[in-house]
């Protein structure tokens, strides 16, 4: 094809054709302008296609990832419920000067895990990965933004409020070192998870519980950022589901077939 054009051009510059020879070399230009411009196109399409699969395979990651936090957070956020109930309950028994137990067993079996935390752990490696390839990767922007909002801001806030509880949680322990007695709970039988009886504290006489102000105000003020902590949980779930949603929209519900689809 090449010689076949070098042809023509030398023809028509042999017979000193001016005009024709330019409409010749113009339209030669323009063909090969739009070769460049077709091979531009299939390139740009094939790559498109290629960061769209990594795209996918990427949502489907993190929409493991979610699903993985979200059965977390189904069982943290019930079990925070109790561990707050549980010293509701011990506050409330410690302010009512009818209810004196002098039992440390039967203290440990009503409210022996009062002064227990929760803490998630959220899975973060579809993340990881998105930030190491740039946030531009995903092509929807509500994806994109949510994702983000939820691993840089909100769970970096409750990690916060959770080192406040657990921070709270440390003085509580080290006053109750102070007051109480450590018990063997449940030493003669084996916990319902197969484990042996464990040392928690407990006072000697409840009135040294009732009386130390001291450690029902730590335990009170453990209940408020617990308060706040429970409310970041049940918030970080509902952004989950949605999020959730998004992705399922965004690349289909059939997640087991592969990437290729």
């Amino acid at each position: 094809m090449i010689p076949f054009y070098r042809k023509i051009r030398k023809k028509l510059s042999d017979d000193n054709n001016f005009l024709k020879y330019s409409r010749y070399a113009t339209g030669e230009i323009l063909l090969v302008v739009i070769g460049i411009l077709i091979a531009l196109q299939i390139n740009n399409w094939n790559e498109n296609r290629r960061l769209r699969k990594v795209e996918v395979k990427l949502l489907r990651e993190l929409h493991n990832d979610l699903l993985v936090t979200l059965d977390e957070l189904e069982m943290d956020i019930p079990s925070l419920e109790n561990q707050m109930k549980v010293a509701d309950q011990l506050i409330l028994y410690a302010g009512d000067s009818n209810n004196r137990n002098d039992s440390p067993q039967q203290f440990l079996d009503s409210f022996g895990f009062f002064a227990w935390n929760v803490k998630m752990y959220p899975r973060t490696i579809a993340y990881q990965n998105l930030k190491s390839m740039g946030f531009d990767l995903f092509s929807n922007d509500s994806i994109r933004y949510m994702t983000a909002d939820m691993f840089d801001r909100r769970l970096t806030r409750i990690e916060l409020w959770e080192n406040f509880v657990f921070n709270k949680e440390e003085l509580l322990i080290e006053k109750m070192a102070d007051h109480f007695i450590s018990y063997l709970y449940k030493e003669d039988s084996i916990s319902d998870d197969g484990e042996p009886g464990r040392y928690l504290y407990a006072p000697e006489r409840f009135t040294d519980l009732a009386n130390n102000k001291s450690i029902l105000n730590e335990l009170a003020n453990m209940q408020n950022n617990r308060q706040m902590q429970l409310y970041l949980y049940k918030d970080l779930k509902q952004v989950i589901v949605k999020l959730i949603r998004l992705i399922e929209e965004e690349v289909g519900r059939n997640f087991d077939t592969g990437p290729g689809n």
